[in-house]
């Protein structure tokens, strides 16, 4: 038996700022990257997890979900959002639907 590989996503994602590295090793849809500058994002269903810094996911009509390290949230399908680092950079990692 093989031993298991150790990925350190905050490395990677810095590795190719405000581009998605897909994760194929832990599982199917799995992204990580690191957020300089709002991204708006598609109008999939998604599960976001903040890695490092925080995260403002600015919604539709005012409305915000504000993640700190080590928090996750879920969105919807057709839930418009613009995903805002706060401060220098964020990295964040996601799961599609």
């Amino acid at each position: 038996m093989s031993k298991p590989e150790t990925l350190h996503l905050i490395r990677l994602a810095a590795s190719r700022a405000g581009k998605a590295f897909l994760l194929h090793q832990l599982g199917e849809n799995l992204e990580v990257i690191l957020l300089d500058k709002p991204l708006k994002d598609s109008l999939e269903g998604c599960t976001y997890l903040c890695l490092e810094g925080e995260l403002l996911l600015d919604l539709k009509h005012g409305d915000f979900l504000h993640l700190k390290r080590g928090e996750a949230t879920r969105l919807e399908i057709g839930v418009e959002r613009t995903l805002t680092p706060v401060g220098k950079t964020t990295v964040l990692m996601w799961r599609g639907e």
